[in-house]
């Protein structure tokens, strides 16, 4: 591992924070937590494995600016499901400006893979707007973009069914948070050599009746996949699930098992049989 670095974390109580939270205190590193509520059990969490507290919102950039001092790096992400896509688009871009101008030298960028690919999904075009940002500008700049994070399927073991709108025989690439975790420490440990890059990221690509066999093995309970039928309207999921269906995701996961090997990487089943069901 290269010399510890400090690093702010935003969204440091969710799920992708957390992960890269975790990775980078069990890798040495410094974390200093973005968090809106540091009286939350989830940033109380955070404290008690050794994360520095620091408080604000995405509305005021100048929090994020005052959280920087002596950070060698940013990991930032935004979400489009509480304000909006528009709202995400102007929080990032504002998070990424307040903190080059206080001289953090790496922002590291979560983005979604793919959305450099002009697919029309609006929370995919709305981190495509930030990315373009940081490539017009002069930051120095990492985008991550995973695919679908495998936590999302962790109700499927309770409701008794796999249920997406997706065909049997399609594949879709899935990943899970530590690997981005543990991708993004990787990164941040090798910033000269991945600076102004976008990688799409993600471990293993199943189709929903096999996801719904591992998590049935894994979990000890009748699984079973249920492809529901598409949406007919043209809201923002009915067009990542048509997307999914007709295109998919391209990361890839050969090349990044290659050019990344001492990384935990994980396939859905060996995730499933990692999980408590």
């Amino acid at each position: 591992m290269s010399s510890a670095h400090r690093v702010l974390v935003t969204g440091a109580t969710g799920m992708q924070g957390g992960a890269v939270c975790r990775a980078l205190l069990a890798r040495g590193h410094a974390v200093r937590a973005f968090v809106r509520d540091p009286r939350s059990s989830r940033a109380a969490e955070l404290a008690t494995l050794g994360a520095e507290l620091a408080s604000g919102d995405f509305d005021q950039p100048a929090s994020v600016a005052a959280s920087a001092h002596g950070c060698s790096a940013i990991f930032v992400l935004g979400t489009p499901f509480e304000a909006g896509v528009d709202t995400e688009t102007r929080q990032a871009i504002a998070v990424v400006d307040a903190a080059h101008a206080a001289g953090i030298p790496h922002v590291v960028y979560s983005s979604v893979a793919n959305a450099n690919a002009r697919t029309g999904i609006p929370h995919f075009e709305s981190k495509r707007r930030v990315e373009e940002h940081l490539e017009r500008s002069s930051i120095p700049y990492t985008i991550v973009a995973p695919v679908n994070f495998r936590e999302n399927f962790r109700g499927a073991a309770e409701e008794g069914a796999l249920a997406m709108p997706l065909s049997p025989q399609r594949e879709l690439q899935t990943i899970s948070a530590p690997e981005l975790g543990a991708f993004v420490a990787a990164i941040i440990e090798a910033a000269p050599a991945h600076l102004r890059q976008r990688i799409d990221l993600g471990s293993d690509a199943t189709t929903g009746v096999q996801m719904a066999e591992a998590i049935a093995r894994a979990s000890g309970r009748s699984l079973g996949f249920v492809p529901l039928e598409p949406g007919t309207d043209d809201g923002d999921m009915t067009r990542m699930w048509r997307w999914f269906e007709e295109v998919g995701y391209s990361a890839d996961v050969a090349g990044l098992r290659a050019a990344f090997p001492a990384l935990p990487w994980t396939t859905f089943a060996g995730w499933a049989a990692a999980q408590r069901w």
